[in-house]
């Protein structure tokens, strides 16, 4: 694809995607108020770094913005006389309406991707304004697609969405952090329980996508009659863990 993009903000999530896209081969225009961000985009050849957001703005056809929430008004007021092409934005909590109110502009999307984008394994979520094209939204839905899986939502879904994927990766990490100290307490090591556990993980996000199983039926088949297996789910059910879980999702939706 000869198509520039801009992404104004390489923040970890900002500098995480550009990284994906480089990889590929696109060509940007990568604009951050820190060049020292920036400093391992110059071995890419078709990457352009630039202080200047309303530049990068100008050269591109389609503008992805990742700045923090508490910037995003001060951005979008910079750059809402030079915008013309569709805009990508990332902000937390900036839905398509606010973002049209301040841009005088209409073609909008709104993603949320999660930590995992870093290796090209995002669970991203999408809302498109009607006025993105069908071509523009293939372009997006392309690019998208390069750091990892996405999926179109309606706007009001993404609190929710926010927290079941964009928080999860803590929660998860918090999971993993536990079971390596029962791993480490039992005698493993401690980089050893890590490699176990994330090819463990691995191996039960594949076995539930590619099965399409419900997880109760999955745990099921691993827990035989009075085995090791069962006696650990109940340890975990004397502190509620499911409800646990399915309140931190909820506490987070709420504060979204």
């Amino acid at each position: 694809m000869d198509k520039k993009i801009a992404m104004i903000g390489v923040g970890n999530m900002g500098g995480a995607i550009a990284m994906a896209l480089a990889k590929k081969g696109y060509s940007l225009i990568l604009a951050n108020r820190s060049l020292e961000k920036l400093e391992k985009f110059k071995s890419f050849d078709q990457v352009k770094i630039t202080q200047d957001n309303r530049k990068a703005c100008q050269e591109a056809d389609y503008i992805f913005i990742g700045v923090k929430p508490n910037q995003a008004d001060k951005l979008m007021n910079e750059l809402k006389d030079v915008l013309q092409k569709p805009l990508i934005s990332m902000v937390m909590g900036k839905s398509l309406k606010q973002m049209e109110d301040i841009l005088h502009h209409k073609k909008l999307v709104r993603i949320m991707p999660n930590t995992p984008a870093q290796v090209g394994e995002s669970m991203t979520a999408a809302a498109f304004s009607k006025e993105v094209t069908v071509e523009e939204r293939q372009d997006i839905e392309e690019f998208l697609g390069v750091f990892g899986a996405y999926k179109e939502i309606s706007e009001d879904q993404f609190s929710a969405f926010c927290a079941l994927c964009g928080c999860m990766p803590a929660f998860i990490d918090l999971f993993i952090e536990g079971a390596s100290d029962g791993g480490v307490y039992c005698g493993l090591k401690r980089q050893d329980t890590y490699e176990f556990l994330s090819q463990t993980l691995k191996g039960v996000a594949l076995l539930l996508d590619e099965t399409k199983k419900h997880p109760g039926v999955l745990k099921d088949e691993v827990t035989s009659p009075g085995g090791s297996t069962i006696k650990g789910v109940q340890e975990l059910e004397k502190g509620a863990f499911r409800s646990l879980v399915s309140q931190a999702v909820i506490t987070s939706a709420k504060n979204s």
